[in-house]
């Protein structure tokens, strides 16, 4: 997997986007954390389904890859375990942990790797 850097060319053209659907914050005792629902969207002018990834900015955990249109629920906070795991409660949508801030970015199929955003 190809580290986000600079878009270059034809790829400038593409486009990145994470989709709220349901965003709550969740306060337990523990962990104060925000949780949401999102769907992960990825376009670009030389490959129909760039994979996406996401990482925490505060660890080096990238969960994926992922494809455009995939729905995934997000919890994210300092100091949290950053993993990937099945839902317990949506069939297919994937739970991911991470620590700190959510980044996201897509690689295409020529390895062109989009410029990370923060996912919001």
């Amino acid at each position: 997997m190809k580290e986000p850097g600079p878009v270059r060319g034809e790829e400038k053209a593409g486009g990145l986007k994470c989709f709220s659907f349901s965003a709550v914050t969740a306060i337990d005792a523990a962990t104060p954390r925000i949780v949401g629902a999102f769907q992960l969207l990825a376009t670009d002018n030389c490959d129909s389904d760039p994979l996406i990834y996401l990482k925490g900015s505060a660890g080096s955990f990238v969960a994926g890859p992922f494809h455009d249109g995939d729905q995934v629920e997000i919890a994210h906070a300092r100091g949290l375990i950053s993993q990937q795991t099945p839902s317990r409660f949506s069939g297919n949508i994937t739970s991911i942990q991470l620590n700190g801030d959510v980044l996201l970015w897509a690689v295409d199929s020529s390895g062109n790797a989009f410029t990370q955003i923060q996912c919001k």
